[in-house]
């Protein structure tokens, strides 16, 4: 059978913002953050993962817990994060995806 598509990002821009004091909930902290570069778990990519350093890492786990490589995967605030590319590479074909940030 043949693979589906690579994914595709859908960004949202009018999310509602959490009434959280929490700067993390917040679009302009990320549009700062990834604007200026100042994120402390940054890779030397300029990418930034909130859960590993690499889909390596992840993997274990998602051959474990979601082992069908055609069901439904939702990845809210992805950012930059390279694991979607890497979830593709090793065959899940059904990934969704998305951010506060357009780019």
């Amino acid at each position: 059978s043949e693979r589906g598509s690579p994914p595709t990002l859908i960004h949202l821009s009018q999310l509602a913002e959490p009434d959280e004091s929490s700067s993390f909930g917040r679009q302009k902290f990320w549009d700062e953050a990834y604007r200026t570069g100042d994120l402390n778990e940054s890779k030397d990519d300029g990418t930034f993962s909130w859960y590993c350093d690499s889909w390596e890492d992840l993997q274990p786990f998602f051959a474990e817990l979601v082992p069908d490589r055609k069901a439904n995967i939702l990845i809210p605030g992805v950012g930059n994060d390279a694991a979607i590319r890497g979830m593709f590479d090793a065959g899940y074909e059904c990934l969704s995806a998305f951010d506060y940030a357009p780019e």
